[in-house]
């Protein structure tokens, strides 16, 4: 997606990420409610929900609702960066056949 856009210093790109690291940081206000409403989604016993595990995620590596709201912004566009990295790409596909194979998830 990122080459369709001209790639990291196109000016496509950078109104991609300023929406979306605006998005993040509207969508972060509301981490509270969004973390009851998945541990309420942990009684259905999705096999991609673990409880623990999933709030923890949650919090710690999604939301990050401990950080200052520059902190998050900076935190949220690594996560764009690393997901953009051949490393990242090949461990998300390897995930989702994982996810697959284990749990019956369809990727």
């Amino acid at each position: 997606m990122i080459e369709l856009m001209g790639g990291l210093a196109a000016e496509p790109f950078k109104q991609f990420m300023d929406l979306s690291v605006k998005a993040f940081l509207a969508v972060r206000q509301h981490s509270d409610a969004i973390i009851t409403l998945v541990t309420l989604m942990l009684e259905t016993n999705l096999p991609s929900l673990k409880p623990q595990q999933t709030i923890d995620h949650l919090k710690n590596q999604r939301l990050v609702p401990d950080k200052t709201e520059k902190a998050a912004a900076k935190h949220f566009f690594e996560r764009i960066e690393y997901a953009h990295g051949r490393l990242a790409s090949s461990a998300t596909v390897l995930y989702d056949v994982f996810q697959q194979v284990t749990q019956g998830i369809d990727y």
